[in-house]
């Protein structure tokens, strides 16, 4: 391949697919892009292995782009923000410059958007104010996809999403009788039916 249509080099990192004697009948070929090949113009060329002058090359340029998603915690709790974070190489301006952000909840279906359709993200991340109890999992994915190409898009790890409990008191003081009884309080983000266990 090559990035100005000009220069097909064969250098490290190779600019070629590997192995590059494929057979003429394996066509078409299943190329894993590597990092070298992102950009807006990249040309093709395929050519005989023991006569390179018999070739044919593409003369409309391919844009590849690529989008990573920054690691999320592995447990996200009901109540709280989250920052959700990627990398975008490529321009990704056309046709739309637009993000969405979806989490599937069964790991499975990306069918709950987060991001407000009205005012989706152009840039390289999204807050997620307020997570809700709806979303609790042990198997939740969160998905980051282009709007200008959906087939341009990343799924984090499984994480999970649990209720949120906050210890209001004792937090340290004292010195209290051992003889009464001592009031343990805590507030917590979750379902009337969460139980919770307190230990010492």
């Amino acid at each position: 391949y090559s990035l100005d249509g000009i220069a097909y080099p064969e250098v490290t990192p190779k600019q070629k697919v590997t192995p590059k004697d494929v057979a003429s009948s394996t066509s078409p070929y299943s190329w894993t892009v590597p990092s070298g090949a992102i950009g807006e113009t990249v040309y093709f060329k395929v050519y005989r292995v023991l006569d390179p002058p018999v070739n044919i090359a593409s003369t409309t340029p391919l844009k590849i782009y690529n989008l990573t998603l920054n690691a999320l915690p592995a447990i996200l709790r009901v109540g709280n923000n989250q920052d959700v974070v990627w990398v975008k190489t490529g321009s990704f301006l056309t046709p739309s410059a637009e993000l969405k952000v979806l989490v599937a909840s069964d790991g499975v279906n990306f069918t709950s958007e987060i991001t407000n359709p009205v005012a989706r993200p152009t840039g390289s991340s999204f807050t997620w104010n307020s997570i809700p109890d709806s979303y609790r999992s042990d198997i939740v994915k969160v998905r980051v996809e282009w709007q200008g190409s959906t087939n341009i898009k990343v799924d984090s790890p499984t994480i999970a999403i649990k209720p949120k409990v906050d210890l209001t008191a004792p937090d340290g003081g004292g010195p209290y009788n051992a003889a009464a009884a001592l009031s343990v309080n805590f507030t917590h983000t979750g379902r009337v039916t969460d139980t919770f266990k307190i230990l010492y």
